[in-house]
């Protein structure tokens, strides 16, 4: 059982702390005889605290929604507003009439695993309602999601696999699966890809719309020599104006158009492949390579190196040793 939390005096600082749930907070006593007024203190701090947590909100959770989707727009882009709004519809479905001080977190897990979800399905539904909820006012509301699986291995598309989608697709989406596979750029990315992003000089892309946009970072896009000769051939194709992949009616494609031909594909050559497995083979393949972590997390448009470890831990390992065994033959003395 946790001890309860009590002021204590450090004498380096010369003053009164607390620690609550592992943080030490300073208290305004500095006497080390006057206990009493650092209990006071910290009486003080706990009420203030209670003040200014917010009750919960007693309106149906209905009607709630829209105002929280609005108040996280700051931080949410658009299409990821839009994924929370898809769960919440869900948590509406089952629960829109009631108030949030009425929800079981118990029973919302158990409704939850009932659907059949994935693993990950079902942890990013029950990550959206408990941000929501407890943004309503239960701070208290907690509830306990699955590990995300990893899909990298599965979705990895081989060489082979490549040449028989490539035999089943035309034009601009070809294309597209082209350049998915030798730049490792997230679908969408190359997709809403515009000919005045292309920095020929530098063999570049500054890609306007990504991930972490919101987050104020730079999403720059590293073009081998066949990634350049795909743009260039994109770029004369419509005269160097607008987007470089387009779909029917001239439009750049849109998530449900890719999904949709990759659907078709899949069929067409009897393996599931995505779009997204672009991006996970070629991780793997710069992995297996050797490419250091660090450069292919950069490659990635990735902060750091968390991600790669967290998806691909098990081919850096493998790679590594492979390397390492090799060396060790290298060195053997002929027999």
């Amino acid at each position: 059982m946790p001890r309860k939390a009590a002021p204590w005096y450090r004498n380096t600082t010369g003053r009164w702390y607390v620690t609550i749930h592992g943080k030490q907070t300073p208290l305004p006593v500095t006497d080390p005889k006057d206990e009493a007024g650092a209990w006071d203190a910290l009486r003080a701090l706990v009420g203030k605290a209670l003040a200014a947590t917010p009750t919960a909100r007693t309106e149906p959770i209905a009607a709630l929604v829209a105002e929280y989707l609005d108040s996280i727009s700051h931080r949410a882009n658009a299409h990821t507003r839009r994924g929370y709004a898809c769960y919440l519809r869900r948590f509406v479905a089952l629960f829109g009439n009631r108030a949030v001080g009425e929800i079981d977190p118990g029973f919302v897990e158990k409704r939850a695993t009932e659907e059949g979800w994935s693993d990950t399905n079902r942890a990013n539904y029950l990550w959206t309602v408990q941000a929501f909820v407890r943004w309503a006012g239960r701070r208290d509301f907690t509830l306990h999601r699955p590990s995300r699986e990893s899909r990298g291995a599965e979705a990895v598309i081989d060489e082979q696999t490549q040449r028989m989608v490539l035999r089943e697709t035309t034009g601009d989406f070809h294309e597209l699966c082209r350049l998915l596979w030798s730049t490792g750029c997230r679908p969408m990315e190359a997709a809403r890809l515009l000919a005045v992003d292309i920095d020929w000089t530098s063999g570049t892309v500054t890609i306007r719309q990504h991930k972490t946009k919101h987050k104020g970072r730079k999403r720059i896009l590293y073009l081998s020599s066949e990634s350049l000769a795909i743009l260039k051939a994109q770029f004369d194709k419509y005269d160097g104006q607008g987007h470089l992949f387009r779909g029917l009616g001239g439009k750049p494609f849109s998530v449900h158009a890719i999904v949709c031909r990759m659907i078709r594909v899949s069929e067409k050559i009897g393996r599931s492949v995505t779009a997204y497995g672009y991006r996970h083979s070629y991780a793997t393949r710069a992995l297996a390579a050797g490419v250091p972590d660090a450069h292919v997390a950069a490659l990635m448009g990735h902060s750091s190196t968390t991600m790669i470890h967290k998806h691909y831990s098990h081919i850096t390992a493998n790679a590594r040793m492979l390397r390492e065994i090799s060396e060790k033959l290298a060195k053997a003395p002929s027999v």
